[in-house]
């Protein structure tokens, strides 16, 4: 009888067989939270000077886990996920994901620091804003008399971006919705519609993409962060994972600023390889994480800041730099805020608004989950090499 023998490799430390990809993803607030919690369970068996930092408020608490580099280092990654609360689901997983790939176990002068569903109110909820309706990827602004910016351009469009009548899903709802866009696309072009909507607005606080007109709590955490990780260090890469925006499938790397003698050049030097919010077909965010983050590092720290970098990782669902999917994602966008404040009177009708509004923020293919994760690992790869040079 021919005996057969299994081999299995080694693993060494706390490195096990590789879970599903899909496994990472999860469907709860309280799943990815349990998730994250074991999580630094595996960092700290491999680094046991790992730290969970916790920021508690009224709407729950935002983890953080600070993972030092096995050598003393002044290098520090932060990785942000869920500043836009649905958009958590994802960006969660790849947190998760990438402290179990070796190339991020093995790194030996990187420290790390994942900062867990930023909004915590819309990762529980299911919803892109916080408890105010405030939109926390257009708050973060320094010069807060931005707060009373200029909204004539959103004005033009209020009533169509938030109707006031009870949501409904169906075709007739979609025709009429089609049909005001085109009307819309051709009195004031698609570039203008893209940026007077997706910039941000600070007139109607319970419209699509609210900043507010006061400080959301987070801005505490962001100064805790500076304060006790970023302080020390000499070079900094900031990541803000979201999802929705861009070619489905394609791992988009928006920077807002200027294209010319950017320092991003010296992480991705291949041709368009970033996308500017200037380009045709994408915006500039006016209340960005990033920009803030960044300029509150330098504000805090002055001639001791780190040398300081951020982009957006933005992992595309809907192909919404094309006209049509810019409108699906437009609608998916209208209707979930209408059924928020005006709900559907049929059950079933805000049950499709709300999957609808779930899958282009956490598709369930998984196709599309193994790409995006592909793509962060050559991403994530290039921004560690550039790190530790």
């Amino acid at each position: 009888m021919r005996k057969i023998i299994l081999i299995l490799p080694l693993f060494f430390g706390v490195r096990l067989l590789a879970a599903d990809f899909n496994d990472y993803f999860k469907n709860s607030f309280e799943q990815s939270d349990k998730a994250f919690d074991q999580a630094f369970q595996t960092v700290k068996k491999i680094q046991p000077k790992a730290e969970m930092h916790e920021f508690t408020f009224e709407q729950g608490t935002i983890k953080s886990i600070y993972w030092p580099a096995q050598i003393k280092s002044d290098k520090l990654l932060v990785l942000f996920s869920g500043t836009h609360g649905i958009e958590a689901f994802v960006g969660s997983a790849v947190q998760r994901w990438l402290i179990d790939q070796p190339y991020m176990q093995d790194r030996k002068d990187v420290n790390i620091l994942l900062v867990h569903g930023l909004n915590v109110y819309g990762f529980k909820n299911k919803r892109r804003v916080n408890e105010q309706n405030i939109d926390l990827n257009r708050n973060f602004i320094s010069d807060r008399s931005a707060f009373a910016s200029d909204d004539s351009g959103y004005e033009k469009l209020n009533d169509y971006l938030n109707p006031t009548d009870d949501a409904t899903y169906g075709f007739l709802s979609d025709a009429k919705f089609m049909w005001t866009a085109i009307v819309k696309m051709a009195k004031y072009g698609l570039e203008n519609l893209r940026k007077s909507v997706l910039r941000g607005q600070y007139s109607y606080p319970e419209g699509l993409y609210y900043g507010g007109n006061t400080t959301v709590k987070q801005w505490d955490l962001l100064n805790q962060l500076i304060d006790k990780y970023v302080s020390g260090q000499t070079k900094l890469f900031v990541v803000d994972l979201h999802t929705g925006y861009g070619t489905r499938g394609k791992l988009h790397l928006l920077a807002n600023g200027d294209k010319e003698g950017n320092p991003l050049y010296q992480v991705f030097a291949e041709k368009n390889e970033i996308d500017f919010g200037a380009d045709k077909k994408f915006y500039t965010v006016q209340g960005e994480l990033l920009t803030f983050f960044i300029h509150e590092i330098n504000y805090k720290l002055k001639n001791k800041a780190p040398q300081s970098v951020g982009i957006t990782f933005e992992y595309g669902t809907l192909d919404s730099q094309k006209t049509t999917g810019s409108i699906e994602s437009l609608r998916r966008m209208v209707y979930e805020n209408q059924n928020f404040w005006h709900p559907a009177q049929n059950p079933k009708d805000a049950e499709k608004i709300k999957n609808d509004f779930v899958e282009m923020f956490n598709p369930s293919d998984r196709e599309w989950r193994k790409t995006i994760l592909d793509q962060t690992e050559v991403k994530t790869k290039k921004i560690i090499d550039w790190l530790s040079k």
